[in-house]
């Protein structure tokens, strides 16, 4: 066993300082020694589920070393460096406060109107499925998003936009059409995008391409592919800059998940890993995320022990800030120091009933709800890489009642909830 000696000691992919960080452990931690270079100087070891490398002299050893086997690795390639692309400067290095909202209907258009000036978010996040504009190819029907847009535009919102969900026309005919899924051709969905953003042009701030795609039925149950979905991405990226700059383009959030079989998920960090490796760095602003705290407190870490509620402990996806962290190591490893993470999702659950599968909702009292969403929005601001914050949600009970996003609500049962009254006494956002 080696305990970690100092107050943060960095967690490597080889034995040196050539190779990528991709987290940290704190003072004290108990690291499981596994290996160890010929030297001696660097040992292998388990960390939250994950083989990494430390430097031997930062730990504290306890046992005795010449048990531990030795293990060989290739001396790595030079870790990248952030290469701007020229005549696009940076955009979406800010925080902000952001709440998500539903709109299917001019009925959830006026309710989010008057309720987002109740609130005063400076953001707000809308899910905008591609198939219910463009159904046939070709064939545009803008109506629900001319009104939204412009009047929430007009109310002095700033918009991320999330672009999802290809018509049926567009795709592979092995995909799953009974869930969402990509475009066979990446080039129909740039197509589709370059409009979006050409018919929104000054009133949409920000673009997230596609989310959750580490997800089977995000991915349309075909083979998931962080290159497939860095080509997406990428294309783009160009045609919403060759529009305007200044628009924000956000990778698609991730979904934290313990599964990695690379059928049904891949690891939320494995996949941004092989985006990178991909070339994902000159096609995004901003990193998107969706890092859900389950029923933990934003503020704690996997190895947070409460005894009333056993569940949801056993993994660092279960936890709000595991999930920030690792992420933002990925980034510093591979050269993006520049960029920040927006959380175009984010929340905790409450729920007397929740629904099977997410009983970490019955462990979360309104109050905790209320408490936990305030706490992460200060923890974002305070850490100085995180960007906007989209809390989920303002209104999917109201408009979607049979969908799992109604437990995060923050408007239930035709009334708001306690952190929805927090944050409209405060007056100014959270």
């Amino acid at each position: 066993m080696a305990i970690v000696a100092t107050g943060k000691l960095n967690l490597r992919r080889g034995p040196g300082e050539g190779f990528a960080v991709t987290a940290q452990a704190n003072l004290n931690d108990q690291l499981t020694v596994i290996g160890r270079n010929a030297t001696g100087d660097w040992l292998q070891v388990i960390h939250q589920e994950s083989v990494v490398w430390v430097a031997g002299r930062l730990t504290t050893i306890v046992g005795a070393l010449e048990t531990v086997p030795i293990v060989e690795v290739k001396t790595p390639t030079a870790v990248p460096t952030r290469t701007p692309v020229p005549g696009f400067p940076p955009v979406g290095d800010f925080f902000g406060y952001g709440i998500r909202a539903h709109i299917a209907s001019n009925e959830d258009l006026d309710f989010v109107l008057s309720r987002s000036r109740e609130l005063k978010f400076d953001w707000l996040q809308l899910d905008v499925r591609w198939d219910q504009i463009e159904s046939q190819k070709s064939n545009y029907d803008w109506t629900l998003w001319d009104d939204a847009i412009g009047a929430l535009a007009d109310s002095g919102l700033k918009l991320l936009v999330t672009i999802t969900a290809a018509p049926a026309w567009s795709r592979s005919s092995t995909t799953d059409k009974d869930v969402e899924g990509p475009p066979e051709n990446p080039a129909t969905f740039t197509t589709f995008v370059r409009q979006f953003a050409q018919r929104y042009h000054g009133r949409v701030q920000a673009i997230e391409i596609w989310n959750g795609q580490n997800l089977w039925y995000k991915w349309g149950r075909e083979p998931l592919s962080p290159r497939r979905y860095v080509d997406l991405l990428c294309q783009a990226y160009f045609a919403i800059k060759a529009v305007d700059p200044g628009i924000i383009v956000v990778s698609g959030g991730l979904e934290p998940t313990r599964m990695n079989d690379q059928v049904n998920a891949i690891d939320d960090t494995v996949f941004l890993e092989q985006m990178y490796e991909a070339g994902a760095q000159r096609c995004f602003d901003v990193v998107g995320a969706h890092p859900y705290g389950y029923n933990n407190p934003p503020d704690t870490q996997y190895g947070f022990v409460d005894p009333a509620e056993p569940s949801y402990k056993n993994n660092s996806s279960y936890f709000f800030r595991n999930t920030l962290e690792k992420y933002h190591a990925i980034m510093q490893s591979n050269g993006d120091t520049n960029k920040r993470i927006w959380l175009t999702a984010f929340g905790w659950a409450s729920d007397t009933n929740p629904p099977a599968g997410f009983e970490f909702a019955g462990d979360n009292s309104r109050q905790e709800q209320a408490d936990y969403i305030v706490a992460a929005y200060e923890l974002g601001r305070r850490w100085g890489w995180v960007g906007t914050m989209f809390v989920s949600n303002l209104n999917a009970a109201t408009t979607y009642a049979e969908s799992t996003d109604q437990i995060y609500s923050l408007w239930r049962e035709d009334k708001p909830t306690l952190a929805y009254e927090r944050f409209r006494k405060a007056q100014a956002g959270p």
